[in-house]
């Protein structure tokens, strides 16, 4: 069989990849409807077995969901993105130009400078997680506060990592650990929703009788909101407050994209910033990886 990683199937304009099974439970339509893209795979790449796929560190595992408009995309595989430099095949040919002109605002505005050793940028979470996604980490490369994870199986904690298996973040899944000292750790626990979740939940915190995990939801507040585009929506883990006064508490989130349509006037701009993440994603030039941001901070 071909190389899994980095393939693109220039019929469907994506990375998805058919398995016997896929094919074998189709409806009469939807082979009809695919046809052609499982014969440019069948000629390129081959038609695996799901148990080809399971153990591949070349491709991710891509759980069901249902779109905004209603639709269900049922589970399938996806060829990882690989080591996106920009240099890798024919990447400039697989975007719009449309696409080409957001993926240049997107190197822009994600860029990083350093002064006095720190890096400062507009969107230091959601920059962070572009450079990482499109140029294989290269962010976390450079940032002493930034760690890669080259797969979950590198993570000890029997607990996190049940949490990562419900959010669907797949075994082979690279990603980042960000930890206390970061400026990302240290602009969420700063952020109006995790200070209001504090508040809220403060007797439990102190008495550790909080839930273990709980849901923040970034809301799009404005052009500049970082933790929106950066995260959206993610998980905290074990938070709690310790006998110090100090808040522990640990942020995950998975960077991967679902398609949306707009609900009103002021959902334009983010949802074609989404939608570009998720073409990105669907056409291989962009890694889906999980983000875990340690937080240790002094309240009393």
């Amino acid at each position: 069989m071909a190389n899994l990683k980095e393939f693109f199937n220039k019929i469907s304009n994506n990375n998805r990849i058919y398995t016997r099974e896929d094919i074998g439970n189709m409806s009469s339509d939807e082979f009809r409807t695919n046809e052609k893209a499982i014969d440019y795979q069948l000629a390129n790449l081959g038609i695996p077995a799901k148990s080809d796929l399971a153990l591949s560190d070349d491709v991710v595992y891509v759980h069901s969901y249902t779109r905004d408009d209603g639709t269900k995309v049922k589970a399938h595989y996806r060829s990882k993105a690989g080591h996106i430099t920009g240099a890798a095949s024919n990447i400039e040919n697989k975007m719009t130009a449309g696409e080409k002109m957001l993926d240049i605002l997107g190197q822009i505005v994600s860029s990083n400078k350093q002064i006095l050793n720190k890096n400062i940028g507009i969107f230091p979470i959601a920059g962070a997680n572009l450079q990482n996604a499109r140029q294989d980490f290269k962010y976390a490369k450079k940032n002493d506060n930034a760690h890669i994870i080259n797969s979950r199986t590198e993570i000890n904690n029997k607990g996190l990592n049940d949490l990562m298996d419900k959010v669907g973040i797949p075994q082979n899944s690279r990603g980042v650990v960000y930890d206390i000292n970061s400026q990302q750790s240290k602009k969420l626990f700063n952020s109006p929703e995790i200070q209001n979740y504090i508040s809220k939940n403060y007797s439990k915190l102190v008495n550790n009788k909080q839930n273990p995990t709980a849901d923040i939801e970034f809301r799009w507040k404005n052009f500049l909101d970082d933790n929106y585009y950066g995260l959206q929506h993610c998980k905290l883990y074990n938070p709690h407050i310790s006998s110090d006064g100090h808040f522990n508490a640990i942020v995950v989130d998975y960077f991967d994209f679902q398609h949306r349509k707009p609900r009103n006037w002021k959902d334009i701009i983010p949802v074609k910033i989404n939608n570009w993440g998720y073409s990105m994603q669907e056409k291989g030039l962009l890694e889906n990886q999980f983000n875990i941001y340690q937080i240790l901070e002094k309240l009393w």
